[in-house]
């Protein structure tokens, strides 16, 4: 019984140490009080992220990550997948997070609108052989979207699960400015700050 439980714990506390800055990041909770309830959340606004980057010296970059509950269609050709786990995430996702992007510039890959990045296996079983950059999916028969990256698939022991990481700046343009700056009161994104060096 007692490997068992060393076992789980050296599972539990190895999540997310992968990170090449994994003790300078942080996600940033909702703790308040509104009309006598107390509640703690996980997910925060829009607009938390840049107003805490511009105001506390010690913020080196955020990235907003919002992950989506519905599958979505990937349309590409003739082929057609139905995927979950997708994030929409701001373009600072690879300069936080220490998921090898395989192909495409981790500094580019999500800064335009309606572009996305793969995983490597659902890059593999759209694509084939094909490379995938720069290439168009229809995603919801709606839009089409730009693959410019393919990233390794997340390991075991990180709490980010995710096949498609989908640009924020996608949402921004859908939504609107004012969500991104003024709503506070929208809590749909879980953010990250990583800290600047001590």
């Amino acid at each position: 019984a007692c490997i068992i439980i060393l076992l789980f714990i050296k599972r539990e506390t190895s999540f997310d140490t992968f990170h090449e800055n994994a003790e300078r990041i942080y996600r940033v909770p909702v703790n308040a009080t509104v009309a006598g309830d107390h509640f703690e959340v996980a997910v925060n606004s829009a607009p938390c992220g840049p107003a805490m980057l511009e105001e506390i010296p010690g913020i080196e970059t955020f990235c907003r990550v919002r992950k989506n509950g519905n599958d979505i269609l990937l349309s590409y050709k003739n082929r057609k997948f139905y995927e979950q786990d997708y994030f929409h995430v701001d373009s600072s996702f690879f300069k936080i997070f220490s998921y090898p992007l395989l192909k495409g510039n981790p500094d580019k890959a999500l800064s335009a609108p309606y572009t996305m990045v793969l995983t490597q296996s659902v890059a593999d079983k759209i694509f084939g052989n094909e490379d995938p950059v720069g290439q168009t999916i229809q995603m919801n028969q709606r839009r089409g979207y730009k693959v410019t990256g393919v990233v390794a698939d997340p390991p075991a022991n990180t709490h980010f699960r995710f096949n498609v990481l989908i640009s924020l700046s996608s949402t921004m343009k859908q939504m609107g400015k004012e969500h991104f700056h003024n709503n506070w009161g929208s809590l749909m994104y879980h953010t990250y700050v990583k800290l600047k060096p001590s």
